[in-house]
């Protein structure tokens, strides 16, 4: 989705691909939510994702965490 859009992901220190741990804390974090119920499930996505609408830099819980930013690559 990220190629169609024309969007990558970067480190936030250098703008370079993020390391491996990096991907995996992106990636991880917002799928640690499956593992609870439904209801609970919905409050993490909403807070994982939504924290984006307030960061100046648009960058959700699980960006911060893995230390990356979402850059146009166009």
């Amino acid at each position: 989705g990220k190629l169609i859009m024309g969007i990558k992901v970067g480190r936030i220190d250098n703008g370079r691909p993020p390391l491996w741990w990096q991907s995996a804390i992106r990636i991880v974090l917002p799928a640690a939510a499956a593992g609870f119920p439904f209801e609970w499930a919905m409050v993490i996505y909403v807070a994982v994702f939504s924290t984006a609408a307030w960061d100046p830099m648009r960058r959700g819980l699980h960006d911060k965490a893995g230390g990356t930013v979402v850059v146009v690559a166009r």
